[in-house]
């Protein structure tokens, strides 16, 4: 059995950012769906026209969101590689 915990932080760090890539597509879609319905959107009224307005604010505020979490574990990704290698770094001196 293996005892060893092995985290690939660079690894880690490419999922974060291809996440966000992945969710500027997702906003670039929005904004394009945003414009390809902007000639039907002024002749909306009423219910049709505060339910694509609610769809939309909910849309960005779930990738606002997502984004934010994102930036939030890259920076928690970042902080661990700096104390994994602060740590590493500390062993040495004691065991050198």
């Amino acid at each position: 059995m293996n005892d060893e915990i092995k985290v690939d932080q660079a690894g880690m760090l490419r999922l974060i950012d291809l996440l966000r890539e992945a969710i500027r597509s997702m906003e670039q879609i929005l904004a394009d769906l945003d414009q390809q319905v902007s000639l039907l959107r002024d002749r909306w009224t009423g219910a049709a026209a505060r339910e694509y307005q609610r769809a939309q604010a909910l849309w960005r505020s779930q990738l606002d969101e997502m984004s934010a979490l994102l930036a939030r574990h890259r920076d928690s990704v970042i902080t661990s590689q700096e104390l994994f290698r602060g740590a590493a770094a500390r062993n040495r001196e004691i065991w050198s």
